[in-house]
């Protein structure tokens, strides 16, 4: 049976962390849909609607979109990395410019879908930034605290609790994109992809290795050479011994 080559992200079967991703992202939309009832501030809702829509809007295009074909904006930080098209192993296709297999898109990141990508972890911390930010306002402002109160049929337990929720799940996503958006901003930096990346980390590692491999035989030598004598010397006291 041949193996079932992806198209998208979208294309089942779905894993494990495809779907706690869009499980987490999902409750942090919905929980901070609340935060802004009890809020009832048009100008946070308008910037919360609109970074909420942006990361969405990305997201599905970054997972949607097949990184097989051809197109894209390459990136000149990347020219080197995104030369070559490389073989997925897990989605079983060669992707032009592969940076790497996202395991909660599930599907591969590359010339096509790279600058999206990028975006998303920004709009993503931006968002999440938000939404910390919208939760702060609402405990610290004591007009706003009031309202949300009543809003939450005056009853501390509820508004608290709701907060409560909305935190974990902010700072949760914040560390997320930020822990993301930071890596592939250094990437960026450094001019190189995931990939090479990872490469130059596993033959750095390999090197030294084999240069700590080599400098013990020098260290433990003399150990070595009396070892070596016992044991021949306890060697010709065996086969001397009478059976």
């Amino acid at each position: 049976m041949p193996a079932m080559v992806r198209k998208n992200g979208l294309h089942p079967p779905f894993t494990v962390p495809v779907l706690l991703a869009w499980v987490g992202q999902a409750t942090s939309f919905f929980i901070c849909g609340a935060v802004l009832y009890l809020l009832s501030e048009t100008w946070a809702t308008v910037i919360a609607v609109l970074l909420m829509v942006s990361v969405t809007g990305l997201w599905f295009y970054v997972q949607g979109v097949d990184p097989a074909q051809p197109g894209g904006f390459p990136l000149p930080c990347f020219r080197t990395s995104q030369a070559k098209a490389r073989y997925c192993a897990v989605c079983k296709k060669v992707v032009p410019g592969l940076d790497h297999h996202c395991p909660w898109l599930g599907h591969c990141v590359g010339t096509r879908n790279y600058l999206q990508f990028y975006l998303l972890s920004v709009m993503g911390w931006v968002c999440a930034a938000w939404q910390c930010v919208i939760g702060l306002y609402l405990v610290l402002d004591e007009t706003s605290r009031e309202q949300g109160i009543a809003r939450a049929q005056g009853s501390k337990t509820t508004f608290a609790a709701i907060l409560g929720v909305h935190f974990l799940c902010s700072v949760i996503i914040l560390s997320s994109y930020i822990s993301l958006w930071a890596f592939h901003t250094y990437l960026l930096y450094i001019g190189k992809g995931t990939y090479m990346y990872m490469i130059d980390q596993s033959n750095a590692r390999r090197g030294l290795g084999q240069a700590t491999k080599a400098a013990k035989p020098s260290a433990t030598a003399p150990a070595n050479q009396e070892s070596t004598q016992g044991a021949s010397a306890e060697q010709e006291h065996v086969d001397s011994s009478p059976v």
